[in-house]
This record gives structure tokens, sequence and C-alpha cells, in this order.
């Protein structure tokens, strides 16, 4: 026993003489041939052990652009010898990437790295030593004992996963709303991959037109050398935003692969991505992972861009938190103080007979996809929502209407609204429609008369036999629905924002696309007094009563599904069929139109079956035939595969009709792009969800008609 430790010293001595002596060199030398222009030689570290001399040497693109190794190295040019004296040592091993192995693209900065071997002596090491390539000047460089290191083992790394966890504020106007995250690292097959992810942290959707590839991702090693990028996966392959519109919070995924760092640039790695701060990696040799270096972490610097995205959000909740208030004190029936923030010479149509309204819900808000700009104290054109809900309404997403404001900031630090006006049509109470007739099924508001307290009653007594009658056909009824007697002239186009030109009634709602899902507001029945007395609603035949305020619900039940590209003659056939209308009777009048050149191709490129300078007439021979189109579907295929192919327009949203900046376009609705894009999209659900075409459809009810 007495030899013991002295065995254990003399061994831990040898083991630690064993181990390799590293150095950092940093050297470089310019290229001599035509052929190797554009590659500098770079010699960032040496190593020796066991009698051998390994260099870690690089070609590096110095080139603007990216670029492909251009020579072939013939290992035995390659040589290293002593500056003072000796002969010139040919390299006995060298890796395959300047072999030939390398066919890659490196981009500007980039090297393409190998491990050069030299049989060299311990005694040989002192002194300047030259490595020669032929290609390129000679290269010296010095072993000094400063440029000493202890290079990390790396051999524990494989299968490792690291969690990084890291968030990257945007540094540049250009990306101040995308937050870079990093997510785990992991190690495997030689190869280290880092999970990354853009967010959108905006309020807002936006498309982002000029953008960054996830290809300008770099890992620096411990010699500010990048790391070769061998593979980009997932959304941010060719760039870091989704394509279109980008809504508030979603992350654009991806995959950087790169290739494993050297044990002598290990220490110590930086993550680096134009317009982001870098990330410092530090090696915990204990357990053999990387770390985010905080303490060589770069402080945060709030960059102008910066600060004016932290100041306008600000500013947008400040706007924001005024109109809640404003909206409570409505909800809570104190009109009075909600009125005493606007500065206006006459009653404000907001605020306009509203005191005869209760509402379950009201909120004003601003438009989240608006920049607030303050310009001399006031914010000019703001666009603001604002969505309600009747007391008593159930069911569906209530009432929707659009503002402008002008608003200035007040010395008492709140704010004052100095101008108002809503973008699509006055809200309804301030006509006079401040009554509310309550059913179990509608709500029917009208002006305080006599004569409209009256007809209510007759519309909501028809509307409620409506009701059962569809609901045995198992129609999809919910909810409690609203409907306006429209009984003044002017009211019914205002309300609506459609023509009369005989309309008996109306269901107007209008989609909004909200974090990308589209709702449905505004659904409602606006019965026009002066088409319902065309129509006899209020005479003789109270059949022709009964069959417009069915054809009104039909819409109204089927409303959450109906779309600007729903054709018009699926919208209106089914609401004809399943109502009470014997529009079967009209089999020759419809039989005559179709030779004349009626088909459902054409019917198909239209959202409505009205157009412009109608005859009515035509107008009548449109909906009939769109009823036996729709009748042979339900009879074919039964009503149920009918709703759901009605409810399949719903499921889509065509390309056609998405703003680039995000939100529904709505503009030239009959236009032929839209046309075109309704006829594909009907020939292609049919032929989905019932087999068959429009020709094939229009064929049967040429049949039918004929009998």
């Amino acid at each position: 026993m007495r030899f013991a430790l002295p065995v254990l010293f003399l061994m831990l001595t040898w083991l630690h003489a064993a181990k390799p002596r590293c150095w950092r060199l940093g050297a470089t030398a310019e290229p001599l041939t035509l052929h190797a222009s554009g590659f500098r030689l770079v010699v960032v570290s040496a190593e020796h052990g066991g009698g051998v001399l390994k260099l870690r040497a690089g070609l590096q693109n110095i080139s603007p652009g990216a670029a492909r190794l251009p020579l072939l190295v013939e290992q035995q040019l390659v040589m290293l010898r002593s500056a003072s004296e000796g002969p010139s040592v040919p390299c006995s091993d060298m890796g395959a990437s300047w072999r030939g192995g390398l066919r890659e693209l490196l981009r500007s900065g980039e090297a393409a790295f190998t491990d050069l071997m030299f049989p060299w002596s311990e005694k040989d090491l002192h002194g300047t030593l030259v490595l020669e390539l032929g290609s390129h000047s000679p290269l010296k460089f010095r072993l000094d004992e400063a440029g000493t290191f202890t290079a990390p083992d790396l051999r524990r790394t494989e299968g490792r996963i690291m969690t990084l966890d890291a968030a990257l504020e945007p540094l540049h106007a250009g990306n101040q709303h995308i937050r870079l995250h990093l997510g785990q690292m992991r190690c495997a097959d030689g190869a280290l991959t880092i999970e990354v992810g853009f967010i959108n942290i905006a309020r807002f959707p936006f498309m982002m037109e000029r953008c960054p590839g996830g290809n300008e991702a770099m890992i620096l090693g411990s010699d500010g050398h990048p790391l070769r990028l061998r593979e980009v996966r997932g959304g941010i392959v060719q760039r870091i935003a989704p394509i279109g519109s980008w809504t508030p919070g979603d992350e654009n995924r991806g995959i950087l692969r790169f290739e494993m760092p050297h044990p002598h640039v290990a220490s110590s790695l930086c993550f680096r991505f134009p317009g982001y701060p870098d990330l410092p990696l530090r090696w915990d040799e204990k357990k053999a992972v990387w770390d985010v270096d905080h303490a060589s972490k770069q402080t945060e610097v709030m960059t102008t861009a910066r600060w004016h995205t932290i100041t306008e959000q600000k500013l947008f909740e400040n706007v924001a938190a005024f109109w809640r208030d404003i909206s409570r004190h409505v909800r809570e029936g104190r009109f009075k103080q909600a009125q005493e923030r606007f500065d206006f010479n006459q009653p404000c149509e907001l605020f306009h007979q509203i005191e005869g309204i209760s509402f379950d819900a009201f909120e004003i808000q601003p438009l989240a996809e608006q920049a607030l700009s303050l310009e001399h104290g006031e914010l000019r054109a703001l666009a603001l929502r604002l969505n309600y809900r009747l007391k008593g309404q159930h069911g569906g997403n209530g009432f929707y209407l659009g503002m402008l404001v002008r608003m200035s900031a007040a010395v008492d630090g709140g704010w004052r609204v100095k101008a108002l006006r809503f973008s699509g049509g006055p809200p309804f109470w301030s006509r006079g429609y401040t009554r509310v007739l309550g059913t179990p099924h509608i709500l029917v508001l009208h002006k305080d008369r006599p004569a409209d307290v009256f007809d209510a009653r007759q519309l909501a007594g028809a509307f409620e036999q409506a009701w059962s009658y569809l609901s045995n056909l198992r129609l999809p009824m919910s909810g409690t629905y609203v409907g306006f007697l429209c009984s003044d002239e002017g009211d019914f186009e205002l309300l609506t924002g459609a023509e009369s030109g005989g309309l008996s009634g109306a269901v107007p709602g209008v989609t909004i696309e909200e974090k990308g899902r589209l709702r449905t507001y505004n659904l409602a029945m606006y019965a026009n007094r002066q088409g319902l007395r065309s129509h006899r609603l209020f005479s003789r035949s109270p059949h022709d009563q009964q069959a417009m305020i069915e054809h009104e619900l039909v819409h109204l039940a089927l409303g959450e599904w109906s779309r600007a590209w729903t054709p018009g003659w699926l919208a209106e056939g089914i609401a004809v069929y399943f109502s009470s209308e014997k529009f079967t009777q009209h089999a020759g009048s419809v039989m005559q139109a179709m030779r004349k050149g009626m088909n459902l191709e054409e019917l198909t490129r239209h959202g409505t079956l009205r157009r412009e300078n109608d005859v009515l007439a035509l107008r009548f021979n449109r909906y009939m035939f769109s009823a036996y189109a729709v009748e042979w579907i339900a009879k074919t295929y039964g009503e149920k595969r009918l709703i759901e192919f009605y409810r399949a327009y719903a499921d889509e949203y065509p390309d056609i009709w998405k703003r680039p900046s995000g939100g529904m376009d709505y503009d030239n609705e009959e236009g032929p792009a839209k046309q075109a894009a309704r006829l594909e999209l009907t020939e292609r659900l049919l032929k989905k969800h019932l087999g068959v075409d429009l020709d094939y459809i229009e064929s049967h009810v040429a049949a039918g008609v004929k009998r």
C-alpha cells in the first residue's frame, strides 16, 4: 500500500501530459491564382499531441455573394515548414471538404474548414511556421504560449437536447413587429439543430413585403467564423413571415441545421440574425451542453423604431380605455355622462333617442388594424367599431357598426370627441326605432306610433307562425331573432344599405374576418312597409305575407353560413324552397326563360339574383328557376345533404376575397374575377358533396319543368 499514492500521482501526471495542447491563431493568406480568387486561406487554431500537429484551416468565401469552393486542393501540395530551417513536411491527412467532398454554396464570409495533419515533433513547435498550398501566399504563424486554450470535450453531446427558450426583440423599423424566439437545440448526427419561430407581436395583422429567409441565420464559433448552415426547414425557408396577412400572435416556425462546431471553436457560440441582438451561448463542461450566456448577452437598446412602437401601443391603450369608459356609461344607462365628452353643436347620432333602448352588451373600441399618430394633440380619422346586443337577444354575434371620429387631448389628461360619423349608416335608434315588441322567438323594433304598434304585432305573429312552420321542416333554428318594421320612406334603404326597388324585406348581414375567423354580424330581418303592401302583406292575401316572412326567416336561419361567394341561385332558391311559396305553379315561365338562355352557370357567377336596370319578370323567373334547382337537390339527395352543401361555402375563404393587408374585400363583387371564382368554387363543391356538376342539375331541372 505504500506505493499506491506515488503510482496514482504518476498516472495523473501522464494523463495530463497526454492531453493535446491547443493554440488560437487567426492567421490568413490571400489567393495567388485566378482559380483560387474569392477564397481566403485561414488557419484559426492548432493542436499538437502524439507527434502530430493538426491545423484547423479553412477556405473562406470573401466574395459579396454565395459561391462554391472553386478548387480541389491536392493533398501532396500542402506543406508545412519552419521559417528558419529544415525541409517542408507534406500533409499526412486532410479532411474531405477540400478534396471535393463539399459542393454546397458557401455564404459570404462562410468557410469550408478541414483538419490538416502533419507529423511534427515537440521540439519543432517553437519559432515561426509556414503553411504552403501553392494557390495562396505562404501563411506564417507562431504557436505562442499566450494563445493556448483547452478545447471542450464534445463527445458527450450526441443526442443532448438543450432548452434555450430565448426571445430576441427587434432592433429596426423593418422588423419592429416581429419577435424572434429560439426553442430547443439538439446535437445529433454531427449537426446542431435549432428550433426558431418568428412571432407577430403587433396587435393587428400585417403583410411583410421585403422579407429575409431563414438562411440568413448564423452561428458563429469562438473564432468569429460562421458554422456552415446545412439545411433550413419549415415555414422560414423562403421568408420569416408567412405570405399574405400575418395574424397577431401567430408564429412562423422553422428548423435550422448547422454543422457541429469543431472543439477548437466550441467554448462559446453566438446565434445571429439580421435585425436582432446576438444571443451568446456558453459551453458548460460539467453538463456537456451550451447555455445562454446571460452575462455576455447584449443589453437591449431602445431603438427609435422600438420606442415608437411602444409609445404608439400606450396611446392605443389610453384611447381604448376612454372608449371602454364611454361604453360602460351607456350600458349602465348613464347617457348624460357619456355625452359630456362630446363637443358637438347638435345632438350626436350615437346618443340620439338611445334612452329607449336596453342593451345586454355595448362596447366601442378602436380598430386594432390601425396605427395611431397624434398631430397637434389630435387623432384624426380614428376608426372605431361598436359591437352591441339588445336586451333579450340570444344567439348569433349581435350587431356591428363602424365609426370614424376626430378626438383631441384634453387638459385633464382625457379626451374630447370633436366629430363622429358612421361608415355604414346611422344606428337604428337615431331614426326613431326605439320601441321593442318581444315574443318567444323575435324582437320587433318599430317606431312609437299607433299604426306601427299594430303592424309590429301582425309582423311578430306572422314571424312566430313562420318559426313553427320552418322548425317542423327541421331547418336549423336557434336563438332570438331581430326584426325591423321599416315604416317611413327611406328608412329601409338607410338601415339595410339596399335599394328598395319593390323589396318587401331583406337580411343584409355583414361578414368580417376576426383573428383568422369569419364572423357574421347584423343578422336581422328588415321588413319594408312599402314593399309589404305591394306584396299584399296587410291586405286580403295572408299567404303572401306568410311566404315572405318564411323566406326571410330562412335567410336568417342560414345567415351564419352565408358568404359573398355563395351563388345567388343557391341562397335565394333555398329560401323559396323552404318557404310555403308555390313556386311549382310557374313551370311554364321557367321553361320559357331557360329557352331564352337562362342557365345555372350564368346564375352561379353572381352573388345575387338582382341585376342593374332589371326587369321584374326576369328577376321573378330567376327566383323560380333557382327554387327548381334547389328542389331537385333536396329530392335527389335529401334536405340534410342540401343544407350541408350550403354550409360548405362557410368553410371556404377564396383568396380573391382576402385583402393583402388583412380582412375581407367586398369591392367589385360582380366583377369578372369574382364571378369566375364563384363558378369554380361551386363546381368543386358540387363534385365534392353531391358528385354532380351544374350542367347535370340543369338538365334534370329542364326535364322536370317540361312535365
